[in-house]
């Protein structure tokens, strides 16, 4: 009996040991827990300002796309303007020459060529 007795002991001191240890490892496993999802939680936030970091970015990024484009568009467009009015000058300027040398024949045929004022 005496022998049981102490055998329930030891088996009693053993197993308070390991319930300690197992207690132990859980409050240690439970840091470790709140640590991790403190961490996620963190890392989350951080992930979630980053990308409003990136949206703000690509916001500026297509802001100065656009006024960037808007000189290069205008520009554009008064190159093209310049050639158009190039383009009407130079048929304007061969419209004249036709006009005056129709005058010079008309005035030419009429015997009035000494009638005629100097070119501009």
């Amino acid at each position: 009996m005496r022998e049981d007795l102490r055998a329930l002991q030891r088996m009693h001191r053993e197993s308070s040991a390991d319930l300690n240890r197992l207690r132990a490892t859980h409050a240690a496993s439970t840091d470790d827990l709140i640590r991790t999802v403190r961490d996620r939680g963190t890392a989350r936030a951080d992930a979630d300002r980053l990308r409003g970091e990136v949206s703000d970015l690509r916001t500026e990024l297509a802001a100065a796309k656009t006024s960037q484009e808007a000189p290069v568009k205008q520009l554009a467009e008064t190159n093209r303007r310049l050639r158009d009015l190039q383009h009407s000058n130079r048929v304007l300027l061969r419209e004249r020459d036709a006009a005056r040398h129709t005058r010079d024949q008309i005035l030419i045929r009429c015997g009035g060529i000494w009638m005629l004022p100097a070119r501009t």
